[in-house]
Parts: C-alpha cells; structure tokens; sequence
C-alpha cells in the first residue's frame, strides 16, 4: 500500500471514529457520566489490541527482514 493511501486510510479511520464517538454520545440511553465510563474501558480494550497489533507487525517485521538477509546470503553464496 503506498503512503499516500495508508495516509487517507487513517485519516478515514479517525474521522470514522470521532462522528461514532459524537453519534455514541447524542444517542446514548446511559446518562454522561456513564457514557463515559464505558467510552473509557472500550478506549482502554481498543489501546490493548492495537499494542498487540503493533508487537505482531513488529514481529513480522524483523521475520521478512531476516527471511530477506538469508535469501541475499544464499543468492551470494550462489554467485561465487
């Protein structure tokens, strides 16, 4: 995916969840206060799962790039 999608791939992704957090908030059955507290814990759950997001990409990462040291190894190995 290039940058300039992946920038407007977010940018979709945080518009999106500011107007659900508005429409949360003007449809809500709960009072504020409780709103909020539930806003809070499904915030703290979602920060969670992108963390562990965030350490599995890291994983693959570091996996493609030593999946790609070995290739070049192999294909030098194979040049000489």
């Amino acid at each position: 995916m290039s940058e300039n999608k992946c920038c407007y791939w977010v940018q979709g992704l945080l518009i999106g969840g500011f107007i659900g957090v508005v429409a949360v908030l003007l449809f809500a059955p709960k009072s504020g206060k409780g709103t909020w507290e539930d806003l809070t814990v499904k915030a703290k759950e979602i920060a969670a799962e992108l963390k562990k997001f965030g350490a599995n990409l890291e994983k693959s990462k570091t996996a493609h790039d030593d999946l790609l040291e070995r290739l070049r190894k192999l294909e030098a190995q194979e040049e000489k």
